[in-house]
Protein backbone atom coordinates (compact mmCIF):
# COMPACT_ATOMS: atom_id res chain seq x y z
CA UNK A 1 0.00 0.00 0.00
CA UNK A 2 1.14 3.27 -0.84
CA UNK A 3 -0.65 6.62 1.55
CA UNK A 4 -3.42 4.47 1.83
CA UNK A 5 -4.37 3.71 -1.59
CA UNK A 6 -4.86 -0.41 -2.45
CA UNK A 7 -2.44 -1.86 -4.94
CA UNK A 8 -5.31 -2.93 -6.98
CA UNK A 9 -6.33 0.85 -7.50
CA UNK A 10 -2.60 2.13 -8.68
CA UNK A 11 -2.14 -1.05 -11.04
CA UNK A 12 -6.00 0.28 -12.53
CA UNK A 13 -5.05 3.78 -12.72
CA UNK A 14 -1.42 2.80 -14.56
CA UNK A 15 -3.09 0.49 -17.01
CA UNK A 16 -5.88 3.71 -17.62
CA UNK A 17 -2.54 6.00 -17.95
CA UNK A 18 -0.82 3.39 -20.55
CA UNK A 19 -4.10 3.55 -22.36
CA UNK A 20 -4.26 7.08 -22.75
CA UNK A 21 -0.20 7.71 -23.83
CA UNK A 22 -0.74 4.84 -26.28
CA UNK A 23 -3.85 6.44 -28.23
CA UNK A 24 -2.25 9.70 -28.11
CA UNK A 25 1.07 8.52 -29.68
CA UNK A 26 -0.91 6.16 -32.35
CA UNK A 27 -2.87 9.43 -33.15
CA UNK A 28 -0.03 11.20 -33.30
CA UNK A 29 1.76 9.19 -35.37
CA UNK A 30 -1.36 8.66 -38.13
CA UNK A 31 -2.00 12.22 -38.56
CA UNK A 32 -1.08 13.71 -41.73
CA UNK A 33 -1.81 17.81 -41.39
CA UNK A 34 -2.38 18.39 -37.78
CA UNK A 35 -3.81 17.42 -34.90
CA UNK A 36 -7.01 18.70 -32.80
CA UNK A 37 -6.49 18.17 -29.14
CA UNK A 38 -10.04 18.60 -27.25
CA UNK A 39 -10.63 17.91 -23.55
CA UNK A 40 -13.62 18.15 -21.31
CA UNK A 41 -13.27 19.83 -17.88
CA UNK A 42 -16.20 20.50 -15.44
CA UNK A 43 -16.84 19.07 -11.82
CA UNK A 44 -16.92 15.84 -11.87
CA UNK A 45 -14.25 16.00 -14.88
CA UNK A 46 -10.61 17.12 -15.54
CA UNK A 47 -8.31 16.94 -18.83
CA UNK A 48 -5.47 14.56 -19.00
CA UNK A 49 -2.08 15.39 -18.30
CA UNK A 50 -1.51 14.81 -22.08
CA UNK A 51 -4.10 17.54 -22.94
CA UNK A 52 -1.96 19.70 -20.27
CA UNK A 53 1.45 18.91 -22.14
CA UNK A 54 -0.11 20.43 -25.38
CA UNK A 55 -1.93 22.90 -23.77
CA UNK A 56 0.28 24.46 -21.35
CA UNK A 57 -0.83 25.80 -17.91
CA UNK A 58 -1.69 29.16 -17.67
CA UNK A 59 0.23 31.00 -14.84
CA UNK A 60 0.08 34.34 -12.60
CA UNK A 61 0.04 37.16 -14.84
CA UNK A 62 -0.93 35.32 -18.08
CA UNK A 63 -4.55 35.82 -19.64
CA UNK A 64 -6.65 33.44 -18.55
CA UNK A 65 -8.83 34.27 -21.22
CA UNK A 66 -9.86 30.74 -22.96
CA UNK A 67 -9.19 32.02 -26.35
CA UNK A 68 -5.32 32.90 -25.76
CA UNK A 69 -3.27 29.86 -25.48
CA UNK A 70 -0.76 29.68 -22.54
CA UNK A 71 2.70 30.83 -22.53
CA UNK A 72 4.11 26.91 -22.78
CA UNK A 73 1.01 25.95 -25.19
CA UNK A 74 2.71 23.50 -28.28
CA UNK A 75 -0.26 24.97 -30.41
CA UNK A 76 -2.95 27.13 -30.94
CA UNK A 77 -6.56 27.49 -28.87
CA UNK A 78 -9.65 26.89 -31.24
CA UNK A 79 -12.65 27.91 -29.50
CA UNK A 80 -16.23 27.01 -31.32
CA UNK A 81 -19.11 29.22 -30.88
CA UNK A 82 -20.86 26.09 -30.02
CA UNK A 83 -20.55 23.29 -28.49
CA UNK A 84 -22.83 19.78 -29.95
CA UNK A 85 -23.59 16.81 -28.14
CA UNK A 86 -22.64 15.09 -30.83
CA UNK A 87 -21.18 15.10 -34.63
CA UNK A 88 -25.82 14.25 -35.29
CA UNK A 89 -26.61 17.24 -33.41
CA UNK A 90 -23.76 19.48 -35.21
CA UNK A 91 -25.20 18.36 -38.75
CA UNK A 92 -28.76 19.05 -37.81
CA UNK A 93 -27.61 22.56 -36.12
CA UNK A 94 -25.35 23.44 -39.41
CA UNK A 95 -28.54 22.40 -41.37
CA UNK A 96 -30.42 24.93 -39.59
CA UNK A 97 -28.22 27.44 -39.82
CA UNK A 98 -27.81 27.02 -43.56
CA UNK A 99 -31.58 27.04 -44.05
CA UNK A 100 -33.14 29.56 -41.72
CA UNK A 101 -34.05 32.69 -43.49
CA UNK A 102 -32.73 34.48 -40.31
CA UNK A 103 -29.14 33.56 -40.77
CA UNK A 104 -26.71 35.71 -42.07
CA UNK A 105 -24.88 35.29 -45.59
CA UNK A 106 -21.70 34.93 -43.79
CA UNK A 107 -23.08 32.39 -41.32
CA UNK A 108 -24.92 30.16 -44.28
CA UNK A 109 -21.32 30.46 -46.29
CA UNK A 110 -19.63 28.98 -42.76
CA UNK A 111 -22.45 25.98 -41.99
CA UNK A 112 -22.19 25.52 -45.90
CA UNK A 113 -18.78 24.68 -46.06
CA UNK A 114 -18.72 22.91 -42.54
CA UNK A 115 -21.61 20.50 -44.17
CA UNK A 116 -19.17 19.87 -47.36
CA UNK A 117 -16.41 19.14 -45.40
CA UNK A 118 -18.37 16.34 -43.10
CA UNK A 119 -20.20 15.20 -46.33
CA UNK A 120 -16.50 14.92 -47.83
CA UNK A 121 -15.98 12.59 -45.06
CA UNK A 122 -19.45 10.53 -45.10
CA UNK A 123 -20.71 12.22 -42.02
CA UNK A 124 -24.19 10.97 -41.98
CA UNK A 125 -26.74 13.81 -42.78
CA UNK A 126 -24.29 16.56 -44.34
CA UNK A 127 -25.04 16.23 -48.01
CA UNK A 128 -28.11 17.41 -49.00
CA UNK A 129 -28.89 14.21 -51.11
CA UNK A 130 -29.77 12.48 -47.53
CA UNK A 131 -32.05 15.39 -46.50
CA UNK A 132 -35.67 13.63 -46.34
CA UNK A 133 -37.92 16.64 -47.27
CA UNK A 134 -35.43 18.93 -48.70
CA UNK A 135 -37.72 20.03 -51.43
CA UNK A 136 -40.81 19.48 -50.32
CA UNK A 137 -41.98 22.00 -47.21
CA UNK A 138 -45.55 23.43 -45.66
CA UNK A 139 -47.36 25.76 -47.44
CA UNK A 140 -47.13 28.19 -44.30
CA UNK A 141 -45.08 27.95 -41.06
CA UNK A 142 -46.65 25.01 -39.04
CA UNK A 143 -45.80 27.00 -35.68
CA UNK A 144 -45.28 30.39 -37.12
CA UNK A 145 -45.55 32.95 -33.60
CA UNK A 146 -45.83 30.70 -31.35
CA UNK A 147 -43.67 28.55 -28.70
CA UNK A 148 -43.32 24.85 -29.28
CA UNK A 149 -44.25 23.09 -25.48
CA UNK A 150 -41.67 20.64 -25.23
CA UNK A 151 -41.78 19.21 -21.72
CA UNK A 152 -38.45 17.16 -20.47
CA UNK A 153 -40.36 13.95 -20.66
CA UNK A 154 -40.96 14.64 -24.41
CA UNK A 155 -37.36 15.26 -24.57
CA UNK A 156 -36.41 11.38 -24.53
CA UNK A 157 -39.00 11.08 -27.22
CA UNK A 158 -37.67 14.06 -29.90
CA UNK A 159 -33.93 12.69 -29.19
CA UNK A 160 -35.22 8.78 -30.45
CA UNK A 161 -37.40 10.05 -33.24
CA UNK A 162 -38.42 13.64 -33.83
CA UNK A 163 -40.96 12.61 -36.20
CA UNK A 164 -43.37 10.54 -33.28
CA UNK A 165 -42.40 13.62 -31.49
CA UNK A 166 -44.22 16.21 -34.16
CA UNK A 167 -46.83 13.55 -34.40
CA UNK A 168 -47.68 13.24 -31.29
CA UNK A 169 -47.35 17.24 -30.62
CA UNK A 170 -49.83 17.92 -33.96
CA UNK A 171 -52.86 14.98 -32.98
CA UNK A 172 -52.45 15.57 -29.41
CA UNK A 173 -50.89 12.18 -28.58
CA UNK A 174 -54.84 10.62 -28.55
CA UNK A 175 -54.80 7.12 -29.63
CA UNK A 176 -56.61 6.01 -32.79
CA UNK A 177 -56.87 5.51 -36.41
CA UNK A 178 -56.76 9.53 -36.71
Amino acid sequence: MHAGIDQRTIDYRRDVIFDEVRLFLVAMSRARHRILVTAIQSEDETPSGLFRMVAGEKSAGEDFTRAVPAHNALGGVFVPESIDASIGDMVGRLRHLLMSSTTSPAERSRAAVALRNLADRGVAGAHPDSWIGYLQTTPVELFSGTHVPVSPSNLETFDASALDWFVSSVAGGASGLS
